[in-house]
């Protein structure tokens, strides 16, 4: 199957006045975010209208017939099967929901449909065989919804979309100056997405599967896309995952079938491939009689290249290739029953970038971290001798046990009926933890590298007071993970503390469509002012980062209109200038705000009073063990390892 990618921009765009091609969404304009979201899933893309420098453009050969005339020169021209048309004004058009519509591709059109029945015709997959037809509507005088009228479709449903992580941003138009400002507020994430949560357990006395689930449960921050659990009795392996949070995906009979002494568990965030539940983890193989399951947190760089050496042609994740790999250098006629370690070892070498891993066969799990150790894990012991691998130390407190140690880059760590045995597998070892465990994903009550991550942030506040002082009234936090620093910040400087922001802590996941009201509120949903704290003052606002700025100008906005006199915004962390290959959701550096600006540039964006940026040299040394080994390279551009080109979340899926 063919699909040329076509993106719609040839209207007049009299509503907003000025080409929303070129209108700049968060940074990036209309026209370069949907042709890159169809270029994750399609080999080509065209742009339907007008020529523009940078893009194959295919002028309307019959101007002013509207969308279908743009329809109609695609479907003639494309030389391919079908055809993936979105509009320009579909500015938040999600890649997952692209590979969605194309995954469905057959003999009649894919055309999602809205939870009020609109179709959303200038969102979809259309087979080339209809040419003849679009042609025949278009001489008639019709239009993109008269076709579909005139045509047999499959529709997608809201229930199919929804499955997909679809919430409606795909066709949402922007049309107008108001539209724009709606959709950034309620659309453009401002907090980088990590990857992954894992944990795994092995005990002889308690239900693995219930401390399994509360491990999950104290890492759901690191993931909310997906859950799933792998356990095993000694003689088979079961797996039970979905889509959605921890509580959602699991209830006390799905436990029940999770029987057995050892397993594993992940929370995921996707940072390669689409939220599927084909690619929620953990991943099984089958090997022989050896049956395996993978959970992983990270990401790898050179995936395109195990991919080729594999042959896999339908993977869709790099943890589906590993575990791929690794299933297939098992030797199932080993009499020892190490053959998972074993292989593991021998693959491993061979894998490049980020990568934590637990890992299971009937009799064993597994931890290991890559050579750098761009991910935590670590090892704890329960009261029954039981043992637990987990992302962080926050969930071996849930479930009871007591922190041993780290494990360390490069090691191995295999938990059987022996024991407890570590390897090391890899020749050059060097630690570079992500710096921004620290910063942003771990939770306050972890610790790593023996240090407590809540007194690290407050430490990050007091030298950010010292490098970037200033005259206010009240120190106030942008929730949640701004709070320490801004205790920090206040103590040093002798500023009084308040809390001038209160977040609704459930507006994660959703099935609900907001009502466009909702939608006009913008990031209310998620903050709402205490005026009392900010009315007539003069406010030190302290946030923990700006990764591309339409929410933090969101909230600047809120507090001055909440009453403050000046805004003076501090960030606990340097500015966010280089693309994550390692496991956070930011691989496009031309979303990032500090990569296309300097920071009196990013204050003027932002439109606060003033605006002061954590150094880097004061973040490591706030992290009290800045000879440990970290990864900085999103704030320096120092990469410690080989990266791609032009990798992105979905290039398996697009090959």
């Amino acid at each position: 199957m063919s699909v040329l990618g076509a993106v719609l921009a040839g209207g007049a765009s009299t509503r907003m006045g000025r080409d929303k091609a070129g209108v700049e969404v968060s940074g990036r304009t209309m026209l370069d975010r949907v042709a890159s979201a169809l270029g994750s899933v399609c080999d080509r893309v065209v742009v339907l209208g007008p020529e523009r420098e940078g893009y194959e453009c295919w002028p309307d050969r019959d101007p002013g017939s509207g969308p279908l005339a743009g329809l109609v020169n695609a479907l003639e021209r494309a030389g391919t099967d079908h055809v993936l048309l979105v509009a320009v004004d579909n500015a938040f058009v999600r890649p997952e929901t692209l590979a969605g519509l194309a995954a469905l591709a057959g003999e009649l059109p894919v055309v999602p449909v809205d939870p009020d029945g609109v179709r959303q015709v200038t969102c979809a997959l259309y087979p080339t065989s209809l040419a003849g037809a679009a042609r025949d509507e278009l001489e008639a005088g019709g239009s993109l919804q008269s076709l579909v009228d005139r045509v047999a479709f499959r529709p997608v449903t809201p229930g199919e979309w929804r499955a997909w992580g679809e919430d409606g941003r795909s066709w949402r138009s922007i049309d107008d100056e108001a539209s724009l400002r709606d959709a950034e507020a309620a659309y453009d994430g401002e907090v980088p997405g990590e990857a992954c949560g894992v944990f795994a357990a092995y005990s002889t006395t308690q239900r693995v599967s219930h401390l399994i689930y509360f491990g999950l449960f104290a890492l759901q921050h690191r993931g909310q896309e997906s859950a799933g659990i792998a356990t095993s009795n000694g003689e088979t392996v079961t797996v039970y995952k979905d889509l959605g949070l921890v509580a959602q995906v699991f209830d006390e009979s799905s436990l029940a079938g999770l029987d057995g002494h050892l397993g594993i568990g992940h929370t995921r965030y996707s940072t390669t491939g689409s939220t599927t539940w084909a690619n929620s983890q953990p991943v099984h193989r089958q090997a022989g009689d050896v049956s395996i399951a993978l959970g992983h947190n990270g990401n790898l760089t050179n995936t395109a290249e195990l991919a080729a050496r594999l042959g896999v042609k339908h993977a869709t994740t790099d943890s589906d290739l590993m575990a791929e790999d690794l299933a297939r250098a098992i030797d199932i006629d080993r009499s020892d029953g190490r053959g998972l370690e074993v292989a593991l070892m021998q693959v491993a070498r061979n894998w490049k970038g980020a990568f934590s891993i637990v890992v299971m066969d009937q009799g064993r799990i597994i931890g290991m971290r890559d050579p750098h150790g761009f991910r935590p894990l670590c090892l704890g012991t329960l009261p029954d001798g039981g043992w637990v691998l987990s992302s962080e130390t926050a969930a071996l407190d849930l479930v009871g046990a007591r922190f041993v140690r780290e494990i360390g880059a490069g090691e191995m760590v295999v938990v059987d009926a022996t024991g407890v045995r570590s390897y090391h597998p890899f020749a050059d070892v060097e630690p570079r933890l992500c710096v921004f465990e620290f910063v942003y994903f771990a939770r306050p009550d972890s610790q790593m590298y023996g240090r407590n991550i809540h007194a690290a942030r407050t430490e990050m506040g007091r030298i950010l007071a010292a490098e970037h002082p200033a005259a206010a009234d009240v120190v106030v936090p942008v929730p949640e993970s701004g709070i320490p620093a801004a205790q920090g910040y206040a103590a040093q400087s002798g500023i009084p503390y308040h809390d001038g922001l209160v977040k609704n802590r459930y507006v994660g996941r959703t099935f609900i469509e907001p009502t466009q009201m909702l939608r006009d509120r913008g990031i209310r949903l998620k903050l709402n002012p205490l005026t009392e704290s900010l009315r007539g003052k003069r406010v030190v606002l302290v946030d923990d980062s700006i990764v591309r700025g339409s929410t933090t100008r969101k909230l600047v906005e809120m507090v001055r209109e909440a009453g403050a006199t000046e805004v003076h915004l501090r960030i606990s962390s340097p500015p966010y200038r280089w693309p994550c290959f390692y496991g956070m959701d930011t691989s496009d550096r031309s979303t990032l705000i500090a990569a296309r600006m300097v920071v009196g540039e990013i204050r003027e964006s932002l439109g606060c009073d003033t605006l002061g940026y954590l150094s880097l040299e004061g973040l490591l040394q706030a992290t009290g063990v800045a000879d440990a080994g970290f990864c900085t390279a999103c704030l320096s551009g120092v990469y410690p390892t080989e990266v791609p080109d032009d990798a992105d979340k979905f290039q398996l899926e697009r090959s």
